[in-house]
């Protein structure tokens, strides 16, 4: 007996280019996406704060047309890194204001 099961689709983005301003969704899951615990710990407060989203910069692509929610962005975003000395840090494109296509 063949069981179907659901077909998942797959959220696909146009490609950012370096130096775009786009907003960041301070969603719940962006914490536990980001590799720096500063940066995570940063969006709990921005989010309790009532912050729903922040501007920052494409500073680094992955090479591709169109991109997958996963691939990771580099952005500067010095208001979650803090005085680190790198404002930059890596999210997942899922958690960008961009168009799907």
């Amino acid at each position: 007996m063949e069981i179907d099961a659901p077909r998942r689709t797959r959220r696909c983005f146009r490609k950012p280019r370096i130096g775009d301003e786009v907003d960041l969704w301070l969603r719940s899951e962006l914490s536990r996406d980001l590799a720096l615990p500063t940066a995570a710990a940063r969006v709990d407060v921005l989010r309790a704060s009532g912050a729903d989203r922040l501007r920052v910069r494409v500073v680094k692509v992955p090479v591709g047309d169109v991109l997958d929610a996963r691939d990771a962005v580099k952005v500067e975003a010095p208001e979650l890194v803090g005085d680190t000395g790198d404002p930059t840090i890596y999210v997942s494109l899922e958690f960008l204001d961009l168009p799907a296509i």
